[in-house]
């Protein structure tokens, strides 16, 4: 499966490059420098994952004994389209919580 760039503005008049794999160029490499321009902000696009994110603290937070410090550590892939989402790791999600209690 081939690559491609994604170029995606940003605040500030800054742009965030984002390589995305894309089945229907097969296997080319990255062809750096040049990169197509996202339709949408790096921001709109990190933002698709926001509910999934918020729902998962909002969970974790319910918890009967509330821990010290919560840690949420995932992959995002962005697609060829633009889009975001939390990226999987072979079949499962990717999504690594860890939670600390302090002994009292």
């Amino acid at each position: 499966m081939g690559s491609r760039l994604i170029a995606f503005p940003a605040r500030g008049h800054q742009t965030v490059l984002v390589e995305v794999d894309d089945p229907s160029i097969g296997n080319m490499p990255v062809a750096r420098g040049v990169a197509e321009r996202a339709q949408e902000t790096f921001e709109t696009a990190i933002a698709q994952i926001r509910p999934g994110v918020e729902a998962l603290m909002a969970q974790l937070g319910e918890l009967t004994s509330k821990p010290e410090a919560i840690s949420l550590e995932f992959g995002i892939k962005f697609t060829a389209g633009a889009d975001a989402m939390i990226a999987k790791t072979s079949v499962e999600g990717n999504v690594k919580v860890t939670l600390t209690w302090k002994p009292e």
